[in-house]
C-alpha cells in the first residue's frame, strides 16, 4: 500500500526512539515474559503514532504493519528486533514456543455526530451533550455515587437525579449512527496477541466542554471491536465527589467488528464551585485489568454568580433627631467568589453612612453589612424614609444588574415644642465675594422650594439671584429673578424661564415674562406665555396651546405663536402647529407635528414645516428615526432646514450590543449645502462583564456653499477601546485613527487620537479620577495645529459630617508653528459649620503660552431656613401629655407613641405630645398600649373622638395607671337528697321551699329538711362589667371562669345574663358592684341555685296534703 506519512515529521526521529525505548523498560518489569510478542507489538505501534503524529483514524486500511516511507519504512523492522533483544537480555526470558497464537484484538470508541437529549422535567433549563433521547415513559433507579480522587473545597447539599433516564445502559435501544464509522485498522502481531482498547472522544465544537451547575454533563460513545467472536467490555466512571452518574457502569457484549452505543451523563449539584474537574472514563476487556485503558476529561464548570440580601435588623419608626442603624445580610448564593458592593440613599437626603461598601464573599458564605441614618430633628409631622440598598457585583464578575432592598422606616416627630403657625418654605440665603485679577465682585441669592400647605397642593419655587457680574471672573453669575407656582389646576410662572412651545415654532426661548397653564381634568389642559428676549432685547413673542388626550393612546395640541423683532429687519412672524402624538403603551411611539407660518416685513414670506419622529424600545431593541424638514419662507424655529437622524441598537444578551447611526443636515440659507454623520459598532463585555470592548467606524463630511468650499471636509475614522472593572479601580482606554479630505488640500491629513480614563476608590468617602489624551494631526495649513496632549486628574473627598475637599488639575498641551500651552488648577473646599449653615471656598489658577498667568478666588457662605409664606389658618392643633396617675408628682411618661388617624407623635421627656397642623374635622386618637410599658393602662377610654377647629388648640390630659383585674366563676349549684334532719322552719300553717320537679302533691314530714351543694362550672354565660363609660362583655369558659384583665381603677358594675341557664336554675345575684384599685386583682363568685317553690302547709293532722301554690 502507498505510504502517506507526511515526511515533515521525521524530525521527531530521536525523540521517538528514546521514548520507545523507556517505554519498553517499564513494560518489561510490568509484564511478565508470556507478554513480549504483544510488547513489540505495542512498541512499533508507538513508534509509528510519535513518527506520524496524526490520528490513528488516519492509518492504512489493510491489516499490515504500516509505517512511514524512507527511512522509516527500513528502520522499523530493526527496531522491532532491537527492542526484542533488549527485552530478552533485561528480562533474563525468551518467547515461549508453546504458547498458541491469538489474533489481534483492537477496540476503537467514537462519539457520534448526533446529539443526546435527555428528558429533565425538574431542571429544564439543563444543556446537554450528545447523541441520545431517551422515551418520556422511563423509571429511575438509584445509582450509586462513584468515588473519585477530585473533590471540590466547598461540600453544598446533593441534588437528587433527574427523572426519565433508563436505570442501565442494556435499556437504551440501539440506534445505528448516522454515518458508519471508518474502517478499523488491526495491525498483525506474533502469536500470541493480546487486547487493545482504544478510546477517543470528540470535544463540543466550542472547544471543551463546559456545564453549568445543577446541569446534566451527556456525551455520546460508540464503542467499536475488532476480530472475530464475541467480547465482554467492563466499564468504570470516575467521579468529582457529589457528582452522580445518571447509568450505572455496566457490562456489554459486543461482536468483533460490530458497534456498541454508550452514553456518559452525569449529574453536576447545584452548588458545585466553578472550576475545571476531572471525569475519568475507563473500558477494560473482561479479566483482562492489565489492559485497562482509561481517558482523562477536563470538564469546565461554569462561573455562576448569585447575590441574595436578607433583612436582619430595622427599625419601624424612630424619633425625629435620633440616628438609626438597618442592618442587612449579604449571602453568596452562586459557585464563585464575588465582590459586592453596596450603595444606601435615603428618599428623604437624610445623611446616610456609609454611603457606600465593597465585601468579598466566599461561596456558601454571607456577611453582614450596617448602615446608619441620621434624621432631622425639625420635623414637624411624620416622614415615611426608604432606605434604599443597591447591591451588585463588582470586579471580575460586574453586571448592571442590581439586587434593590427598600427598607421603610416612620420618623416620628419629637413632640412637647410649641406649635408654629407659620408655614416655612425651606429656603436657601447665600452670600459670595469673588475676586479676578483686581476686578472684585459680589453677588447674593435667595432660593426656596417646597409647599405653601400642609397637605402638599400648592408648590412655590423661588429664585433670586443679582447682580449680573458674567463679565468680571470665571465665578461670575448671570442675574435671574423667578417665581412658579403650581396647584392641581394650574401652573403660573413669572420671571426669566425658558419657554418651549413646540420643537418647530418656539423652542427654548429663553426671556423674562409671565406664563399660565390651566389643568381642566385630565385630558384637557391649554395656556398662554409672554416673554421678552433676555438675549435679543427687541424680540417680543405670545403664545397660546390647547392641548386634548382624545383616547388613552392619543393626543393632540394646537400651538398659536406671534412674534415681533427689531433685530436686524423689523418683522413680525405668526405661526400655527398642530401636534399628534401615538403611543401604544408597549414601547412603540408616533409623533407628528405639522406647522405653517408666515412673516410681515418689507420682504414678506411664508411657508411650512414638518417634523416625524418614531421611536421603539422594546425585547433588546432601541429605534429611533426622526425627520425635519421647513421651507425658505418659514420662520419658526427651524428656517430653510431638512435634517434626518436614526439610531438602532440591538442587544444580543446581557455581554454584546451592536448599534449603527447616521445623521444628514442640509441648510443653504446659512451655507450649508450638506453635512452628516454615519457611524457605527459594537460592545461586548466578556468575562461576566467585568471587561468591555468598543470598536466603532465612523464617517463624517460638510459641504459648504461657494465663498467657504474650501472648508469642507471628509473625515472617517476607526475608533476602538477596552475597558475593566476592578473592585476599586475602573479604567478605559481609546485609540482613534484615521484620515481627514479638506477641500483646500491636496493630500488627506492623518488623525491620531489616544484617550484614557481611570477612576479609583481610595477609600470608603474618597475618590481619585484621572483622565488624559494625545493626539496627532497634520491640520491646516501644513502644521498651524499639529499634535497635543491633555492630561486631567480630580481628587474627591467627603465626610460623614458633610464636609467636603475636590481638588482639580488640568494641562493642555499643542505642539505646532504655534505652540500653545495651557494649565489650570482648581481646588474646591465645603465645610460644614452646622446642619444648616455651609461655608465654601473655590481657587482656580490658569496659565498660558508659558507666561501668561491668571488666578480667581471665591468665599461664599450659605444659611438655610424656613421661610414663612403663610398663616395656618385652616388647619387646627392638638397637644396634650401623658403622666403616670399614680405618682403623686405626676411626671410624664416619655417615650409613648400617639396617633391622630394618620399622624404619629412621641411624647418627650415630660410625657408631651403634639400635633401642630391638623385638618378641620372628627379625628381619632389612639395610644399604642405597648409603649405605656408592662400591665399599663390609659384611664381615659379610647380611641377619643376629638373634634379639631381651624385655628384652636385641643389640649388633652392621659392619665396612666397600672391595670386592675376582675374574675370569678360561674358555678351550678344541685340539691343534696332529703335527710331525716330536724327541720325547725316546717311548722304547722308555715311554707317549705324544696326542688320538684312539678309535682302534683307532697307529704311533708316536720323533721324534713332541703340541702344544696356545687356540681360543675356552667360555660357560655354572658358577663358583662361597666363604670358608666366603658363596657366589656366575655363569655365563660368550660370550667365557668371568666376574666377581665385590662380594666381602670374604679367603681365597676358586673353583670350576669340570665337567658341561657338550665331550666328551673336561678342566679344568686345578678348584679354585683366592685371597688378595685390600681394593680388590684378582685375574685367573684356567683352561684346558680335550682328554682324553689312555695309549698303550703295544711293544719289537719300529722299528716298533710300540700297542694301547689
Amino acid at each position: 500500500m502507498q505510504n502517506t506519512v507526511d515526511q515533515s515529521h521525521q524530525t521527531y526521529v530521536y525523540p521517538t526512539i528514546v521514548m520507545g525505548i523507556f517505554r519498553m523498560l517499564q513494560l518489561v518489569l510490568k509484564y511478565s515474559h508470556k507478554r513480549i510478542p504483544y510488547i513489540i507489538n505495542r512498541a512499533c505501534g508507538n513508534f509509528w503514532t510519535f513518527a506520524n503524529h496524526s490520528e490513528p483514524a488516519a492509518r492504512p486500511t489493510d491489516h499490515k504493519p504500516a509505517c512511514g516511507g524512507g527511512f522509516w519504512a527500513a528502520i522499523r523492522p530493526c527496531a522491532a528486533v532491537l527492542c526484542a533483544g533488549l527485552l530478552l537480555v533485561l528480562g533474563g526470558c525468551g518467547v515461549d514456543e508453546d504458547s498458541p497464537p491469538e489474533q489481534t484484538q483492537v477496540y476503537d470508541i467514537e462519539v457520534p455526530a448526533e446529539p443526546i437529549v435527555v428528558v429533565e422535567p425538574e431542571y429544564p433549563q439543563t444543556r446537554l451533550f450528545g447523541p441520545y433521547a431517551p422515551p418520556p415513559d422511563l423509571t429511575v433507579e438509584p445509582l450509586p455515587i462513584l468515588p473519585a480522587p477530585f473533590k471540590p473545597d466547598v461540600e453544598f447539599d446533593k441534588i437528587p437525579a433527574p427523572i426519565a433516564i433508563p436505570a442501565h445502559m442494556d435499556e437504551i435501544p440501539y440506534e445505528q449512527p448516522e454515518h458508519e464509522p471508518p474502517p478499523m485498522v488491526f495491525q498483525s502481531a506474533p502469536e500470541p496477541a493480546s487486547q487493545l482498547i482504544d478510546l477517543r472522544i470528540r470535544r463540543p465544537e466550542s472547544g471543551g466542554i463546559v456545564v453549568m451547575p445543577g446541569e446534566v454533563l451527556s456525551l455520546g460513545l460508540t464503542v467499536s471491536a475488532a476480530g472475530e467472536g464475541e467480547h465482554e467490555i467492563l466499564e468504570n466512571l470516575q467521579l468529582p465527589s457529589g457528582w452522580t452518574s445518571l447509568f450505572a457502569p455496566a457490562v456489554f457484549m459486543i461482536d468483533g467488528g460490530g458497534h456498541r452505543q454508550r452514553i456518559l451523563a452525569v449529574s453536576v449539584p447545584v452548588g458545585t464551585l466553578g472550576g475545571v474537574y476531572i471525569v475519568t472514563y475507563r473500558a477494560q476487556p473482561a479479566g483482562r485489568m492489565d489492559l485497562a485503558t482509561e481517558i482523562r476529561l477536563q470538564v469546565n464548570v461554569g462561573a455562576r454568580p448569585a447575590l441574595a440580601v436578607m433583612v436582619d435588623e430595622h427599625p419601624e419608626f424612630v424619633v425625629a433627631g435620633d440616628p438609626f442603624t438597618s442592618t442587612v445580610r449579604l449571602l453568596n448564593k452562586g459557585n464563585i467568589t464575588i465582590c459586592v458592593a453596596t450603595s444606601a440613599s435615603s428618599s428623604d437626603k437624610f445623611q446616610v453612612w456609609p454611603w457606600t461598601v465593597e465585601n468579598t464573599i466566599e461561596p456558601g458564605d454571607g456577611v453582614e453589612v450596617t448602615f446608619r441614618v441620621d434624621t432631622p430633628a425639625g420635623l414637624m409631622r411624620s416622614v415615611p424614609h426608604r432606605l434604599r440598598l443597591a447591591s451588585r457585583l463588582v470586579g471580575e464578575h460586574v453586571s448592571d444588574e442590581e439586587t434593590i432592598t427598600s427598607l421603610l422606616t416612620e420618623v416620628l416627630p419629637r413632640s412637647g415644642v410649641e406649635p408654629n403657625p407659620w408655614v416655612l418654605l425651606p429656603a436657601r440665603l447665600t452670600l459670595a465675594a469673588m475676586t479676578e485679577e483686581g476686578h472684585r465682585s459680589w453677588l447674593a441669592s435667595l432660593d426656596g422650594s417646597g409647599y405653601l400647605d400642609e397637605a402638599g397642593h400648592h408648590r412655590l419655587d423661588i429664585l433670586l439671584r443679582g447682580k449680573d457680574n458674567r463679565q468680571q471672573g470665571v465665578f461670575g453669575r448671570q442675574d435671574e429673578y423667578r417665581a412658579r407656582y403650581t396647584s392641581d389646576l394650574m401652573k403660573l410662572s413669572v420671571g426669566d424661564h425658558y419657554f418651549n412651545l413646540s420643537r418647530l415654532s418656539s423652542n427654548y426661548f429663553y426671556g423674562r415674562g409671565v406664563s399660565l397653564s390651566l389643568f381642566a381634568g385630565r385630558d384637557t389642559d391649554l395656556g398662554a406665555h409672554y416673554a421678552q428676549s433676555r438675549w435679543i432685547s427687541s424680540e417680543h413673542q405670545w403664545s397660546a396651546f390647547a392641548r386634548r388626550r382624545l383616547t388613552p393612546w392619543a393626543t393632540v395640541k394646537l400651538n398659536l405663536l406671534y412674534r415681533t423683532t427689531q433685530h436686524l429687519l423689523p418683522a413680525n412672524d405668526r405661526i400655527v402647529s398642530l401636534e399628534t402624538t401615538l403611543d401604544n403603551r408597549r414601547g412603540e411611539k408616533l409623533h407628528l407635528e405639522t406647522a405653517y407660518g408666515s412673516r410681515t416685513s418689507s420682504a414678506e414670506s411664508n411657508g411650512g414645516a414638518l417634523r416625524l419622529l418614531f421611536s421603539s424600545d422594546r425585547g433588546g431593541r432601541t429605534l429611533s428615526f426622526e425627520r425635519i424638514t421647513a421651507d425658505v419662507g418659514y420662520n419658526g424655529y427651524f428656517h430653510d432646514h431638512e435634517q434626518t437622524s436614526g439610531r438602532m441598537r440591538l442587544h444580543h444578551g446581557r455581554l454584546f450590543e451592536t448599534y449603527v447611526a447616521a445623521q444628514q443636515y442640509a441648510s443653504p440659507t446659512f451655507g450649508v449645502t450638506r453635512s452628516g454623520s454615519r457611524h457605527g459598532g459594537l460592545n461586548w463585555r466578556p468575562g461576566g462583564g467585568a471587561s468591555s470592548l468598543f470598536l466603532e467606524a465612523r464617517h463624517s463630511y460638510l459641504d459648504l456653499s461657494s465663498g467657504y468650499s474650501d472648508s469642507g471636509y471628509d473625515e472617517t475614522s476607526f475608533r476602538v477601546g477596552y475597558g475593566r472593572n476592578y473592585p476599586r479601580v475602573r479604567f478605559n482606554v481609546y485609540l482613534e485613527a484615521g484620515e481627514q479630505w479638506r477641500n483646500a488640500a491636496a493630500a488627506p491629513y492623518r488623525i491620531l487620537r489616544l484617550s484614557s480614563f481611570a477612576h479609583f476608590s481610595l477609600a470608603r468617602n474618597s475618590t481619585l479620577f484621572l483622565q488624559g489624551q494625545m493626539s496627532d494631526r497634520d491640520d491646516v495649513g501644513g502644521g498651524l495645529l499639529g499634535s497635543g496632549s491633555y492630561l486631567s486628574g480630580s481628587l474627591n473627598w467627603r465626610h460623614d459630617t458633610g464636609h467636603r475637599l475636590s481638588l482639580r488639575a488640568s494641562a493642555n498641551n499643542l505642539n505646532s508653528r504655534v505652540r500653545k500651552q495651557n494649565t489650570q488648577l482648581d481646588a474646591a473646599c465645603t465645610w460644614a459649620l452646622s446642619r444648616d449653615l455651609s461655608l465654601d471656598m473655590r481657587l482656580r489658577h490658569s496659565r498660558w503660552n508659558g507666561d501668561q498667568s491668571r488666578n480667581a478666588f471665591l468665599l461664599s457662605v450659605t444659611r438655610g431656613f424656613g421661610m414663612p409664606v403663610g398663616r395656618k389658618s385652616s388647619v387646627g392643633a392638638v397637644r396634650g401629655v401623658v403622666f403616670d396617675l399614680e405618682d403623686p408628682q405626676r411626671r410624664g411618661l416619655p417615650g409613648v407613641i400617639v396617633r391622630l388617624n394618620s399622624l404619629t407623635a412621641v411624647t418627650d421627656e415630660s410625657g408631651a405630645f403634639a400635633f401642630p397642623a391638623v385638618e378641620p374635622g372628627t379625628m381619632l386618637l389612639t395610644v399604642d398600649s405597648g409603649t405605656l410599658g408592662l400591665n399599663m393602662i390609659t384611664q381615659m377610654p379610647l380611641p377619643l373622638m376629638i373634634d379639631v377647629r381651624g385655628g384652636d388648640t385641643e389640649r388633652l390630659e392621659i392619665g396612666v395607671a397600672r391595670t386592675a383585674r376582675v374574675e370569678g366563676r360561674v358555678s351550678l349549684f344541685v340539691s343534696d337528697p332529703v335527710g331525716a334532719a330536724t327541720a325547725t322552719d316546717a311548722q304547722p300553717g308555715g311554707t317549705l321551699y324544696i326542688e320538684g320537679s312539678d309535682p302534683r302533691s307532697v307529704i311533708v314530714q316536720p323533721a324534713e329538711k332541703r340541702r344544696f351543694v356545687p356540681e360543675s362550672g356552667l360555660a357560655d354565660i354572658l358577663v358583662e362589667i361597666s363604670n358608666g363609660e366603658t363596657v366589656h362583655r366575655k363569655f365563660t369558659g368550660a370550667s365557668g371562669h371568666f376574666e377581665f384583665p385590662e380594666l381602670t381603677h374604679g367603681i365597676w358594675t358586673l353583670t350576669v345574663s340570665t337567658w341561657n341557664l338550665p331550666p328551673h336554675y336561678e342566679l344568686e345575684t345578678h348584679v354585683v358592684e366592685i371597688d378595685v384599685a390600681a394593680g388590684e386583682t378582685v375574685e367573684v363568685p356567683l352561684r346558680v341555685l335550682p328554682s324553689l317553690r312555695g309549698i303550703e302547709i295544711i293544719d289537719s293532722g300529722d299528716l298533710g296534703l300540700a297542694t301547689l301554690e
